[in-house]
């Protein structure tokens, strides 16, 4: 009987161990210059030191690189990954194709798990990056499994779901986070318009710091 892998996430080191004692075959992890969504940052001795500990206890180890990529960063990318090959790192967990292309060069028999966390909504397109070199699509969180299961049907790749834990926010989400607003009592378009409001103003006024690609404003729904 296939038994599914189980995929969490530590938060050091030192929850690493007790992870896999309490039954998880798979660890992910990573530091947040290329990965995003990461329960705690891991640096290079992090993850040497955690995949020692994981192979000996039988499990794997996926490193993320999941971020949204700008040219300053693309010239670390290839010592990066070629670092993780070393450290005996499983698989990588990507998004942009940038991490896929210099996989290729750097190391390329490492396996690729492909997770843009919105987009793996059909067997087509898990196929599509499987022909690119993905060993595993991460499908989008708001599939029913009914979706779920045609897309095993027919994948050619592997086939990972997310059970527990945070998530991103897609379009299927916003009628619940409106409904949400309304149960709380609160009007859904003055609330928006005043977040709205209040960011453009820090926008235009300069009081609040601006880094493009990780804009940190305050929420707009």
């Amino acid at each position: 009987m296939y038994k599914p892998e189980l995929l969490v996430t530590p938060t050091s080191v030192a929850h690493v161990e007790e992870v896999i004692d309490a039954g998880a075959t798979a660890i992910i992890i990573g530091e947040e210059t290329f990965g995003l969504r990461l329960a705690g940052e891991f640096t290079k001795e992090d993850i040497a030191h955690a995949v020692e500990i994981a192979h000996r206890k039988g499990a794997k180890v996926y490193v993320a690189m999941n971020a949204i990529f700008h040219n300053d960063l693309l010239s670390n990318m290839y010592e990066y990954i070629k670092f993780l090959e070393a450290a005996g790192v499983d698989a990588i967990v990507f998004g942009d194709p940038a991490v896929l292309m210099a996989a290729r060069e750097a190391a390329p028999k490492m396996k690729l798990h492909w997770n843009t966390e919105t987009t793996a909504t059909n067997w087509f397109t898990a196929n599509y990056w499987g022909r690119k070199g993905a060993k595993r699509a991460v499908l989008a969180r708001e599939l029913n499994m009914d979706a779920i299961v045609e897309i095993k049907e027919n994948a050619e790749v592997e086939i990972e779901v997310q059970v527990h834990g945070m998530t991103c926010m897609f379009q299927s989400k916003r009628t619940l986070i409106g409904n949400y607003m309304e149960f709380q009592g609160k009007d859904l378009k003055v609330e928006a318009a005043a977040r709205i409001a209040v960011c453009f103003y820090m926008i235009l006024s300069g009081t609040q710091p601006i880094q493009y690609g990780r804009i940190k404003t305050v929420p707009i729904l």
